[in-house]
């Protein structure tokens, strides 16, 4: 008897994203289905929030949002931890994810990780941050792309 080779796990492009319901540091709840239809997802998962790169990573996000934004989309920032950043959480959606249900439900590991989802909720890029490139390594520079290319994508 031959052993089948492991199916990979974890997100998969063209997926629907898990549904979820969070609840972000300023008292927000928030569920998948709110997006439905409305508004392009981007979820950022990351390392430590207390890190230097964690604080790196939230002020890029801060810096980049408006313009995710402009192109309906809405971002989720999910940190490890209890979320102690020193951006205020009304600048950033905020979610902390201390027992790491999230990641689990995501099929994230311990790294960092970006999903841009459309307003359907189909995954159109994932990458984690083990790749040397972009703050934690995430390539946050593909986001604003990927968000336009979506955009026409769904208005058609």
């Amino acid at each position: 008897m031959t052993a089948k080779p492991l199916e990979p796990t974890g997100p998969k492009i063209g997926a629907l994203l898990p549904d979820f319901t969070v609840r972000t540091l300023a008292g927000r709840t928030i569920h998948r289905r709110d997006f439905k239809g409305r508004r392009h997802l981007v979820l950022c998962f990351a390392h430590a929030a207390t890190s230097d790169g964690g604080q790196g990573l939230a002020t890029a996000l801060a810096t980049a949002y408006p313009a995710w934004r402009a192109e309906r989309a809405e971002l989720l920032l999910i940190v490890s931890g209890t979320g102690d950043l020193v951006v205020a959480p009304e600048a950033l959606p905020i979610i902390a994810d201390a027992e790491a249900h999230l990641r689990a439900r995501f099929g994230v590991g311990t790294e960092a990780a970006l999903f841009i989802a459309d307003r359907y909720g189909e995954i159109a890029f994932y990458e984690n941050g083990e790749l040397p490139t972009g703050v934690q390594g995430l390539p946050l520079d593909q986001v604003l792309p990927t968000l336009e290319l979506l955009e026409m994508r769904c208005s058609l």
